[in-house]
């Protein structure tokens, strides 16, 4: 989430206005919020593999899911926004650095729980060891994330595109 808030700090301009109204931030809002439609979606079909199988979903509370919401998506998100807009006020290079060590975060907890990601099954099938691999299968949450993770890629690079007219055209 801290990575789709650095990735439009560039496209913000101040305006006088709140930064909350500016296209950047609601470019910004759009990708993270379909993001997290995507992760609602996920954990409607399968709960077992959105904790990574750590935790039993069963066990967990409508409050605990919205502390979960709150502070691991809303929260990194703004963070990710707000300090892409310092580095990128500091220099580019330091912005890039920022969203360069976010994407070999990413891959190395991508890495660091293939085991896991890699296993579609509900929380006692885990841990008796029975899963059913996620890629190449045809499961609904699969074709969920296949799908909706070109999605949000097609939608990042459709708002930077926008965002970066914007700025050519000298508009806000």
């Amino acid at each position: 989430m801290a990575l789709i808030g650095l990735l439009y700090a560039p496209f913000d301009r101040p305006t006088g206005q709140s930064r909350v109204s500016s296209p950047a931030f609601r470019a910004s809002f759009a990708l993270a919020s379909a993001f997290v439609v995507l992760v609602a979606l996920s954990y409607g079909l399968n709960p077992a593999w959105m904790w990574m199988y750590y935790v039993d979903p069963q066990s967990v509370s409508v409050p605990a899911l919205l502390y979960v919401l709150i502070g691991l998506y809303a929260l990194p998100w703004i963070a990710g926004y707000a300090i892409g807009l310092e580095l990128i006020r500091r220099s580019r290079n330091a912005w890039r650095t920022a969203v360069a060590a976010a994407l070999v975060m990413e891959g190395w907890l991508l890495a660091e729980l293939w085991d896991r990601y890699n296993c579609l099954a509900d929380y006692q099938q885990f841990l008796q060891g029975e899963c059913r691999p996620l890629l190449g299968s045809t499961e609904p949450l699969a074709l969920v994330l296949n799908l909706g993770g070109l999605m949000l890629v097609g939608l990042a690079v459709f708002l930077g595109w926008r965002l970066k007219r914007q700025m050519d055209a000298g508009g806000n």
